[in-house]
């Protein structure tokens, strides 16, 4: 799981990294973003991108048009988590926007 510091407070002996404490942490957190999106895993896991529904391309890019490319949303996040690395294959080489290429 992809944890920040500020998460890690509980963790044994402060350890973000013990697999344990990382993996609860995780399912804890997708069960949070789960319920409000009525058991729908797909959009559950949209949100850990900052995916909500409803989201047009010009909402997911308006980041890099304001010059913050960094904070910029990947169009390809769930086609390469399903398709990609829930398959064990490489997903920054596949996706219609290949991580923004076209932008």
């Amino acid at each position: 799981m992809q944890l920040i510091a500020a998460h890690c407070g509980d963790a044994p002996g402060g350890n973000c990294h013990d697999v344990d404490f990382n993996i609860g942490k995780g399912a804890e957190y997708f069960s949070q973003v789960l319920a409000p999106n009525n058991g729908n895993a797909l959009a559950a896991l949209g949100n850990y991108n900052g995916w909500r529904l409803g989201m047009t391309v010009a909402d997911a890019t308006r980041a890099a048009s304001e010059g913050n490319c960094r904070a910029q949303n990947n169009l390809d996040y769930l086609y390469q988590t399903v398709n990609g690395w829930m398959q064990g294959k490489e997903g920054y080489n596949i996706g219609q926007y290949c991580e923004l290429a076209t932008y």
